[in-house]
């Protein structure tokens, strides 16, 4: 199983970046969102890519927020997430246990601005509309009484 943890996939990444780029993962129990906002920094403003590969993840709430943000988002073939990412319009999809080829999506993303900045725009717009009645309307449309 990969871990965001993983020294491999930190180095994967970082292999073959332009300077300037940089992976990192907190060690445990540290809190990156907290600790920007301790120095002042919008921890949102600076994301550029989202990477959710956890396969455990049903709903997965981070890679609705990150859409809403306008942020791609990189998700394995295994898990919830893949759900809700439509391959190289608003995100990518990995294949599972993949260290090179996550480490691919994330170097094409970091370093291909115009396609990162169109799905930006067609991650928010898939999931502009979402809404609890509207979920409720998909369900009932597809259920059979």
């Amino acid at each position: 199983m990969v871990s965001d943890s993983d020294p491999t996939v930190v180095e994967a990444v970082t292999r073959g970046s332009p300077e300037g780029i940089t992976a990192s993962s907190p060690g445990p129990g540290t809190n990156p969102v907290l600790q920007s906002l301790e120095l002042n920094q919008s921890p949102i403003l600076s994301i550029q890519v989202a990477v959710a590969i956890a396969q455990l993840l049903s709903a997965c709430r981070v890679v609705i927020e990150a859409q809403a943000s306008g942020v791609p988002v990189i998700v394995s073939d295994t898990g919830g997430p893949k759900e809700l990412v439509e391959a190289n319009v608003n995100g990518v999809v990995t294949k599972s246990h993949d260290v090179e080829d996550l480490a691919r999506a994330i170097r094409d993303l970091v370093n291909d601005k115009r396609k990162r900045d169109q799905m930006s725009r067609q991650a928010r717009q898939a999931v502009v509309d979402r809404s609890w009645p509207g979920a409720f309307r998909k369900f009932w449309a597809a259920t059979e009484i």
